[in-house]
């Protein structure tokens, strides 16, 4: 039986559900190209298709962090200057 492919929204979350840990062990800024596509069991032209660059990638990542309160990454993600809501400030 083949695997049912995923939608765009459904891929594009898994993949970044993938870098959380990658960013958490790793450090966000170390993260590479290779190692989210492994760990999400995707491509790498599959990463290029949803985000188009790394950097573009670790902003998305960073924004998923915020929006579910993965206070390891966005820890990093202030380190590297990026606004912090309140809300999540207050937390850290």
């Amino acid at each position: 039986m083949r695997k049912q492919r995923l939608k765009p929204d459904d891929r594009r979350l898994k993949i970044l559900e993938a870098g959380v840990p990658l960013a958490e062990l790793g450090g966000y800024e170390r993260i590479t190209r290779e190692q989210v596509a492994e760990v999400a069991g995707v491509s790498g032209p599959i990463l290029n298709y949803h985000f188009g660059t790394m950097e573009k990638f670790k902003d998305a990542l960073l924004q998923y962090a915020l929006e579910n309160e993965v206070l390891k990454v966005v820890a990093q993600g202030a380190l590297k200057g990026v606004e912090i809501p309140a809300s999540l400030r207050r937390r850290a």
